[in-house]
């Protein structure tokens, strides 16, 4: 049910923006942090990673829907930010930051469960949509 009703907002909020004028907008499957937005206990990084590939699937299905509702005419999706109409300046130095040490973690640090999920989240085609 709360996909549902997220997935309605922010389907409602396209069409709203597309109304205002804008041409684009920029999603991004934020990298599985270490930060702690959680008030009682940190996220385990299994649990990240699910939530990473989960959210990837999610706005994959949320702008394929949009495209078929004619809310959104076309949408481009890629693993890096590297899209003409993704400047990486959009993304707070911090944001930045995080995207590089994702890049670069050691996947034989993990145990065999984190590095098969890493390894599914690091191989995601679909993390920067405009």
């Amino acid at each position: 049910e709360r996909q549902s009703l997220l997935s309605t907002i922010v389907l409602a909020y396209f069409e709203f923006v597309r109304d205002m004028g804008f041409r684009y907008a920029h999603m991004r499957v934020p990298p599985p942090t270490d930060e702690n937005s959680h008030i009682f206990a940190s996220r385990s990084l299994i649990v990240r990673l699910r939530a990473s590939l989960h959210l990837a699937h999610w706005f994959k299905r949320l702008l394929a829907t949009a495209q078929q509702s004619g809310t959104v005419t076309s949408y481009e999706a890629a693993a890096t930010g590297n899209m003409p109409n993704f400047p990486l300046s959009l993304l707070h130095p911090g944001e930045m930051a995080a995207e590089l040490a994702f890049r670069n973690v050691d996947l034989r640090t993990l145990d065999p469960q984190s590095q098969q999920l890493m390894h599914r989240v690091t191989q995601l085609k679909e993390r920067f949509f405009v």
